[in-house]
């Protein structure tokens, strides 16, 4: 099996049970579009 694939998968599936968007994670993207990735992680 390919690891870089299986890596990727598990990735794609994290990311899709993250989405749900809420007040908080509309915050976070906000501040990670105006001051960057780092500012909108903390």
């Amino acid at each position: 099996m390919n690891y870089v694939i299986l890596v990727m998968s598990g990735i794609v599936m994290g990311l899709i049970a993250a989405v749900p968007i809420g007040p908080v994670n509309l915050i976070c993207i906000r501040r990670t579009f105006a001051f960057g990735p780092v500012n909108g992680f903390v």
